[in-house]
């Protein structure tokens, strides 16, 4: 299915929930969006594996010799202007 096609059926979509009356149909499709949710999230939970590990942390030890760290004192004084 192209772009086009599935923006339109997204629209499609959007018509139909928002005259939606019936608050069954509503609790469906709220149930049916946090399992897609919850779905998502669970994938994103896999295991690393050894070597991805140790990847990252090597990767993690070229950042901190390169000084590309942001220290924890400056994150709070920048987070405290959001």
């Amino acid at each position: 299915m192209k772009i086009q096609q599935i923006q339109a059926e997204k629209l499609d979509l959007i018509g139909w929930i928002y005259n939606i009356q019936d608050i069954s149909i509503i609790e469906k499709l709220k149930s049916i969006q946090k399992n897609t949710i919850l779905e998502k999230y669970e994938v994103s939970l896999k295991p690393m594996s050894e070597k991805e590990l140790l990847d990252r942390a090597k990767e993690a030890n070229k950042a901190i010799e390169n000084n590309d760290v942001t220290l924890q004192d400056d994150l709070k004084k920048e987070t405290e202007n959001w």
